[in-house]
């Protein structure tokens, strides 16, 4: 409409993926898109994680430990 090209170009989740932001990045185009809603929608789960009897812990799905620090009630 005007013959400039935008600043920056906004798509929505459907468009996230690893092709289509190297193409941006190879047209040297800057983007703004929204992760997926499929990898949004799965996070890690309490069965994720693996618990450690010896160490009374819990190790994440990335590797990390999880101690015990308190546990509270609320009424």
């Amino acid at each position: 409409m005007t013959g400039k090209k935008a600043d920056i170009t906004l798509a929505d989740a459907g468009y996230h993926s690893g092709a289509n932001l190297a193409a941006c990045e190879e047209r040297k185009q800057i983007v703004a898109i929204p992760e997926s809603q499929e990898r949004r929608a799965n996070p890690p789960y309490h069965n994720d994680f693996i618990y450690d009897a010896d160490t009374d812990s819990y190790a994440c799905p990335s590797g990390q430990t999880l101690n015990f620090s308190r546990s509270a009630c609320d009424k």
